[in-house]
């Protein structure tokens, strides 16, 4: 490879990271379930999107539960959805999803 392809690359990949880093500062999480609740969390981000919120879903695995059981050791995984809203907007999805509530 040339010097050239070689700045271009490692260009490209620090414009990548700057984006993702500035990327997680702009989210914030209102509303957290398990993964077998999904219908709920769906209706709560429909909720908001309708209310003119900007709002995602994201899949959350923190870690790795190990077990000891009959059948000897196994590991499972919690896996936790998360409703996030843009940070400027996240008292106003609180008070609706209050609202959603009562």
């Amino acid at each position: 490879m040339s010097g050239l392809t070689i700045i271009l690359l490692v260009a490209l990949i620090g414009v990548f990271i700057l984006i993702k880093l500035d990327d997680k500062g702009k989210w914030e999480t209102v509303y957290e379930a398990q993964g077998h609740q999904t219908a709920e969390i769906q209706r709560r981000e429909s909720y908001l999107k309708s209310k003119g919120l900007h709002c995602r879903l994201k899949n959350h695995t923190p870690s790795t539960i190990r077990m000891a059981g009959m059948r000897g050791a196994q590991s499972s995984t919690q896996s936790t959805l998360q409703l996030q809203v843009h940070k400027k907007e996240a008292d106003q999805a609180f008070r609706f999803l209050s609202e959603l509530n009562a």
